[in-house]
């Protein structure tokens, strides 16, 4: 149940997923919620070591929520793609729904 340790808020617009955890460590609980960049594809941007959330971070998300960094990233990047791709999908399947219904009423 990967997804039921962390959520996720996914910004579109600024192409940034901000992820969502409680971790728990020498008997005190904390929230913490880094965020990384993702490109148009919808792959992850993960910075190597420096400033700011970088692999280390990840590393640890992942370690928190009890996966592996490459099931972690798979199943965040699966999120971002569904949520940039299938609206438009859903968008047009309407769009064409609209056009359809707009042009039988023209006909009658």
């Amino acid at each position: 149940m990967l997804y039921s340790k962390f959520s996720l808020d996914i910004d579109t617009k600024n192409q940034i997923v901000t992820i969502y955890t409680t971790v728990t460590a020498n008997n005190e609980t904390w929230s913490i919620s880094p965020h990384f960049k993702f490109n148009d594809k919808g792959d992850l941007i993960i910075p190597p070591k420096g400033r700011g959330y970088d692999r280390e971070t990840f590393s640890t998300l992942a370690r928190n929520v009890k996966t592996t960094v490459a099931n972690f990233k798979e199943h965040i990047e699966w999120e971002i793609r569904n949520e940039t791709i299938l609206p438009t999908g859903l968008l047009s399947a309407f769009e064409k729904a609209v056009i359809d219904i707009t042009e039988k009423a023209a006909s009658l």
